[in-house]
């Protein structure tokens, strides 16, 4: 026994003496790629950084997380030789700081700096193939108040931002973020604080900070800050800012995937080291939980209290995830499968396969309010799934539309595209607008919808569809040509923009779409299919890693008319934007053949649009409406109009 263990023993003793003995002797210190190497002498450690002097006497300060592993070894070999160094006054009175900004924190306690864990050490969630449907259908009693519009001040600067909110609904209380980094010398971000259930703005601060609500705690106080670009806390930090008061209280920043490190599938995005751990969103839990998500997709769900996660995935991108009323169920897409997990502890609870439903890009999740259906949105379509019968049923086709860079289910039989745009999926029917709204969140069943401008803001809450949009959808359903393109509707076919060469191809393309959704063809239908091709045009194109060409561009463009009203567009390039090369083949190559001819496969692969509502009246000088709906509202700082 005593032969097996002093050899290693002996070991150890003599690495912790000699990092000690030779601490302040020269030594060769290289950087995390290996590229960079230098020779100098240990000075001294301050915060995150490294003091160094090199032989003539030149002194450097070097972020430790950019040494190698090696060397930050030996840093901390150092702290571990010698627990009783003295602390300069400076470091003296940053640990006072520190320690004051602990004391203030939402949990009161001092908290190790996260991310600097071993995350073998933590749950890692395994999404696996499969066909699971165990989800559970929690009670929603509702939120138990009726929340009120907070008035908000007006705006503090010409270039002041509103950033997206961050409700918390069980603390009935609301945080919003305003920040004006553009023109002044150094960044400024404005915390105001509302009361949902008094309709009052609680208190307001500015501080000098680059940093955006991240998620407001169930204290009803604390909010986690992420940083907003490099001018000053980075996206990857988080920072706890509490409102006492008319003043702002900051805790220690913190990185929440500090140990994220980039791979060739990383490097390949063109994303540098630190923007891999830059934080995607966070979510506030039960039980003192937040999840979060970094921008490579690395989620995890963390105890504030400690900063360490209860459980993590990998999942490779941050998904856009839908959460049901209370945030206690969540779903995503993850390749070929939508998922549902439980928030708290990461457990899988419905899988679902999405293979047939073709490309699906840049996906969107959501739940209704009762939580009994989820909606999946992909650029143009939206898919309604039965959560109880696990059965799709209903798809949903809008060509020429974007679901945008939001979308929500505030009611079971109502989608909301980007934030703006109210659609009932049982009828198709574009309802509503909502316009002038500078941020907007839905939670359950309730909209909250804020603005900015220089005469005031205000935070208004709002159920959709108003009671106005609901009046209205029953007096549209009545109308026998709410739909001027619809099953079994007449279309004709306009060729006279495209050259002769082109227009019997053209017309057989476009004769086969019509049919494709049921439609016929007919010389005289008040709706028509106008198709034009212009150019060619000289023009410089460029692409990463291969520079610019000078290529012959053809516009192809496809409308459908109604009464002489444009209803409905599409078109295409014959230069693509994204380039796949064939073996041998070059960019020149490839560029010169596409500079031929315009692009004909607009005509024969489009899809029209099955259902297609009249165009809107158009607005003030003769201009169209940004959105075909029916009727719209306006946000202004007195409310919804």
């Amino acid at each position: 026994m005593i032969r097996e263990f002093s050899l290693p023993l002996a070991i150890i003793l003599i690495g912790i003496v000699s990092t000690n003995v030779f601490a302040d002797k020269p030594r060769q210190w290289s950087d995390a790629t290996g590229k960079f190497k230098i020779t100098a002498s240990f000075l001294e450690r301050k915060g995150d950084s490294v003091i160094l002097e090199k032989e003539d006497g030149k002194k450097l300060t070097i972020k430790i997380e950019k040494l190698s592993v090696a060397d930050q070894a030996f840093l901390e070999g150092l702290e571990a030789a010698n627990p009783f160094s003295e602390m300069s006054e400076e470091e003296a009175g940053a640990s006072k700081t520190t320690s004051s900004n602990s004391d203030n924190s939402a949990d009161g306690d001092k908290v190790p700096p996260a991310g600097k864990f071993d995350w073998s050490d933590i749950e890692q969630i395994e999404i696996l193939g499969g066909d699971r449907w165990e989800i559970p259908q929690p009670e929603m009693p509702g939120l138990g108040f009726e929340p009120k519009k907070v008035p908000l001040p007006k705006k503090g600067h010409f270039f002041e931002g509103m950033q997206p909110l961050a409700l918390n609904l069980s603390s009935k209380k609301v945080a919003i973020g305003y920040l004006t980094g553009f023109s002044l010398p150094t960044p400024v971000a404005r915390l105001v604080m509302g009361d949902l259930e008094t309709g009052k703005m609680v208190s307001s601060d500015t501080v000098e900070a680059n940093m955006k609500p991240l998620c407001l705690l169930n204290d009803g106080a604390t909010v986690l800050m992420v940083g907003f670009d490099e001018k000053g806390e980075g996206a990857d930090h988080v920072q706890s800012w509490k409102l006492k008061g008319k003043k702002i209280e900051r805790g220690d920043l913190w990185v929440p995937f500090a140990n994220d490190t980039t791979n060739s599938e990383e490097r390949r995005r063109g994303r540098s080291e630190r923007e891999v751990g830059y934080v995607a969103f966070g979510v506030p839990l039960a039980d003192d939980l937040v999840l979060m998500c970094s921008n490579s997709g690395h989620m995890a769900c963390f105890d504030i209290k400690t900063r360490v996660p209860k459980w993590h995935v990998l999942l490779g991108e941050p998904p856009a995830i839908g959460y049901n009323a209370d945030n206690s169920l969540m779903s995503f897409i993850n390749g070929k499968q939508l998922v549902v997990m439980k928030t708290a502890t990461g457990e899988i609870v419905g899988q679902i396969s999405i293979e047939d439903k073709g490309h699906i890009p840049w996906p969107k999740v959501a739940f209704s309010p009762s939580g009994k259906r989820i909606a999946m949105a992909a650029w143009d379509r939206v898919f309604i799934l039965d959560v109880e019968k696990k059965e799709w049923i209903q798809e949903l086709s809008f060509p020429g539309t974007n679901v945008g860079n939001a979308f929500a289910f505030p009611d079971d039989e109502y989608v909301l595209f980007d934030n703006k745009v109210l659609i009932h999926w049982p009828t198709r029917i574009q309802l509503w607008t909502i316009q002038d709204a500078h941020v907007a969140s839905v939670a359950g069943e309730w909209a909250f919808l804020g603005c900015n401008t220089d005469s005031g803001g205000i935070l208004f809450p709002t159920k959709l569809p108003t009671s106005k949009a609901i009046s209205t959808l029953e007096a549209a359903q009545k109308q026998s040509d709410l739909f001027v393109v619809r099953p079994g509707s007449e279309m004709s076919i306009d060729v006279t923009g495209v050259p002769q060469q082109y227009k019997a191809k053209v017309s057989a393309g476009l004769e086969k779409a019509i049919q494709k959704i049921g439609c016929k063809v007919n010389p005289n239908a008040a709706v028509k299919v106008l198709a034009s091709i212009s150019g060619p045009k000289q023009e410089a194109v460029s692409y990463h890693m291969s520079g610019s060409h000078v290529v012959q561009t053809y516009q192809s463009r496809i409308v459908l008319q109604y009464n002489g009203q444009d209803a409905w567009a599409t078109g295409g390039t014959n230069i693509p934007g994204m380039v796949m090369l064939s073996q041998g083949e070059t960019m020149e190559s490839y560029l010169a053949k596409a500079s031929t001819t315009p692009n004909l496969a607009v005509f024969e692969g489009v899809t029209l649009p099955q259902y297609l509502q009249k165009p809107a009246p158009k607005g003030p000088n003769n201009q169209p409406q940004p959105f075909n709906t029916i009727g719209s509202s306006k946000l202004t700082a007195n409310g919804l109009q």
